[in-house]
């Protein structure tokens, strides 16, 4: 009778007053979950954007060196051919010898010693900076660039959409690439 009456009156208000408290620490967990998501997103964000800029930045070195290697052809075949008037084309063939080798210190220095795509595509240029009429013509040689520079930019855009999926966790795995 009255004793189930003041029992429910007494647990009715506690069985509601449990719920606010839960309803409360459920809130808080997602709003802490939310803030942890956008940090992620935010420092995905940033990291994405400085890959980015080094993909890119690493295209047009390679770019840039390749278009000295065929400048240095043609200073070389001008040398030839022009006998006594080939004091300008001796010139322009020194600087392109001396900024492919600043491009590739350049390169170098972008790039990181003891990974295979880095060490491949680093390794792919001395060949074409030979300066001998052999190495300037070699199509395999520089073949090899590209491939090993595209192999290369396809890895790190592999990566860099790995990172920007994963939120840049600090507990996520870091996604392999040689």
């Amino acid at each position: 009778g009255l004793g189930d009456v003041y029992k429910r009156q007494i647990l009715s208000p506690l069985i509601v007053l449990a719920g606010v408290i839960w309803s409360n620490l459920n809130v808080r967990s997602q709003i802490r979950a939310s803030v942890e998501n956008a940090r992620l997103q935010s420092k995905a964000s940033v990291v994405s954007a400085g890959r980015l800029r080094w993909i890119d930045a690493i295209r047009e070195d390679v770019s840039e060196f390749l278009a000295l290697q065929l400048a240095y052809r043609h200073a070389f075949d001008a040398v030839a051919r022009n006998g006594p008037d080939r004091a300008g084309w001796e010139q322009r063939r020194t600087e392109a010898m001396r900024d492919m080798e600043m491009l590739y210190t350049r390169i170098e220095l972008r790039l990181t010693a003891g990974k295979p795509k880095h060490d491949r595509l680093l390794g792919s240029l001395p060949p074409i900076m030979e300066g001998s009429p052999t190495a300037l013509r070699d199509q395999a040689a520089i073949q090899e660039v590209k491939d090993s520079a595209r192999d290369l930019f396809y890895s790190e855009w592999k990566r860099l959409r790995g990172e920007l999926s994963r939120g840049m966790a600090d507990d996520a795995p870091e996604i392999p690439v040689d």
